[in-house]
């Protein structure tokens, strides 16, 4: 009988109103995730930190982006950072990018 294993912690990458950083793990007390708990690099840290500013300020629930290259730069930042974060981040944490779910207009 094969041994049973530990559920693969699972850490959630998007941006979301009002929440400065863009990781989310379950089953954890502190859902979301602060760089400290990950011992993440200051230059990642600052990157995911500049995305998260570029949300906060460009992107809107009911008019969505502000700009299409805006949108864009979004997209593609969070695309390097979500790679870098694999990186950075110990095997054992799966990493789900759901980034894109602001991303779904592309008239945005």
């Amino acid at each position: 009988m094969p041994l049973a294993r530990e559920p693969q912690r699972k850490v959630r990458v998007f941006h979301e109103y009002g929440a400065p950083w863009p990781r989310w793990e379950s089953g954890t007390d502190e859902y979301q995730m602060q760089p400290s708990d990950y011992e993440l690099s200051p230059e990642l840290t600052d990157e995911l930190r500049r995305w998260g500013d570029v949300f906060q300020t460009h992107f809107h629930y009911l008019d969505e982006w502000d700009s299409a290259s805006t949108r864009q730069q979004y997209s593609d930042g969070m695309q390097g950072a979500v790679t870098r974060l694999r990186r950075e981040l110990p095997p054992e944490l799966a990493i789900q990018d759901e980034h894109t779910w602001c991303l779904d207009d592309p008239d945005h």
